[in-house]
């Protein structure tokens, strides 16, 4: 079957809603919407409160859909924010504790450090690529000044991704990554997956994709201790949804920053969206009397 919907215009697309039974107190904020965020991006947040037939199951207005939409947003902002703490601190503990163990600037450039020789390899070739097209000003001035193909690690550190990081870390020996997951207080297999998982919803947000009610398919392994546990009230049901995510960064940036807001700034997002299902995120009952959240 080959598509054959066609183009509608916001003021159809306003009447095919209200037809579905959508309300709209005010149509002319409403074809603004539609006009400067795009019907399609919005229908992701109506999907939820749709049947099969696409029929709104209960009464529910335009201006709501919206308030998710900001919702949404905030919470975007809110994980952006800190990911670019964790992104840092991950540069720089690599780079340090490698650096000095290995007595080597270059260890990077060597594959006796890694697991995978042909991702190093391949690693190497990107990395080589980017650094010459970089316009970053110490780069430029490092490559007027020596003949070197690449840079030592604390340069080479500042210009990679987060999804570079997460790989690189992915990749070491396993006696290196041992290393590094000591400073952060975590089992090296469990940082793994955490990188991985931050990787997935950091590239959601920075694309401005749906975060609220997203199945999350790059999942943080929850550390299991029967003395200490990382939590007492895990939701299977939400297991791949956002909150496993949430109490990992929560963990990770109090090693960062021990006086990080973060947990009062999430806590407020909330509060001032209290329409907000957050079982649809995986949070269980009672979460914030997790001590993760004290």
């Amino acid at each position: 079957m080959n598509f054959d919907k066609p183009a509608l215009s916001n003021y159809d697309l306003i009447e095919k809603l209200e037809q579905r039974g959508l309300t709209f107190t005010n149509k002319d904020s409403s074809l603004h919407y539609l006009t400067h965020i795009g019907y399609y991006r919005l229908t992701g947040y109506m999907y939820p409160f749709q049947d099969n037939d696409h029929n709104f199951k209960e009464k529910l207005d335009f201006n709501r859909i919206i308030e998710y939409y900001i919702f949404d947003k905030n919470l975007r902002y809110l994980l952006l924010d800190i990911f670019e703490r964790i992104e840092v601190s991950l540069r720089s503990v690599i780079n340090n504790e490698i650096t000095l163990e290995t007595k080597d600037v270059f260890w990077y450039r060597k594959d006796k450090y890694f697991k995978d020789k042909k991702w190093h390899a391949e690693f190497i070739e990107i990395l080589e690529t980017t650094c010459k097209r970089s316009s970053e000003q110490f780069l430029e001035a490092f490559y007027l000044k020596y003949n070197d193909d690449l840079p030592p690690s604390w340069m080479v550190f500042e210009i990679l991704t987060i999804g570079q990081l997460a790989s690189l870390y992915e990749k070491l020996d396993t006696g290196l990554r041992i290393k590094i997951s000591k400073v952060y207080g975590m089992n090296h297999k469990n940082l793994v997956s955490w990188f991985s998982s931050y990787r997935f919803v950091r590239n959601i947000c920075a694309h401005h994709g749906r975060l609220w009610n997203r199945k999350i398919f790059y999942t943080p392994v929850i550390p299991k201790n029967r003395i200490y546990k990382f939590l007492n009230n895990i939701n299977k049901e939400g297991e791949h949804r956002l909150y496993h995510v949430l109490c990992t960064i929560q963990f990770l940036i109090v090693k960062i920053n021990p006086s990080t807001k973060f947990s009062h700034r999430l806590k407020d997002l909330l509060d001032k969206n209290s329409f907000v299902p957050q079982d649809w995120m995986g949070f269980p009952e009672n979460w914030q009397d997790e001590t993760i959240w004290s």
